[in-house]
């Protein structure tokens, strides 16, 4: 249990890619079909171009984790995070306080307090909105639960007294 590595699922990967495949084809069906439709004061064209652009994007997005989704590195001294839209960044487990599942709507993922000042944490200015704690997103081969549970016996197990 000294290190463990674990990367993100191309399967669901894999699913959201045919998701946004099939909206992306839909999209094309209404700029074919129906161009002149009105639906709440847009045109059928400029409603498939919005699918088009945004599923477009989402797949490209979709396509480079894929080829290189996240991966989470779990040792003795910390945990590194690596994904391909953002800069590796380690965390020591001796600087995290705990880690608990973060919820919206349906949908929960990892996140974590760190013991250190919030403002120079790791992942600080990523987001627009208000500060929060960081978080570990990505589309992992577990549930989430099962994720905190890991990171946590990891935790217990490496950071030493508080």
């Amino acid at each position: 249990m000294d290190e463990q590595i674990i990367v993100g699922s191309r399967g669901k990967i894999a699913l959201a890619l045919l998701g946004c495949a099939a909206f992306i084809a839909v999209s094309i069906g209404i700029l074919v079909g129906a161009p002149n439709d009105v639906y709440r004061g847009l045109t059928g064209v400029q409603i498939a171009w919005l699918g088009i652009v945004t599923f477009g994007i989402f797949f490209v997005m979709g396509a480079a984790q894929l080829i290189r989704p996240n991966r989470l590195t779990l040792t003795a001294t910390g945990f590194r995070y690596d994904g391909v839209f953002f800069r590796a960044r380690t965390v020591l487990w001796r600087d995290v306080d705990h880690f608990y599942l973060r919820k919206m709507r349906s949908a929960s993922w990892v996140a974590y307090q760190l013991r250190v000042d919030p403002s120079k944490a790791p992942l600080v200015g990523l987001s627009l909105g208000p500060p929060r704690d960081p978080a570990l997103g990505g589309v992992w081969p577990m549930k989430p639960s099962e994720l905190l549970e890991l990171l946590e016996s990891y935790r217990s197990r490496f950071s030493g007294p508080a």
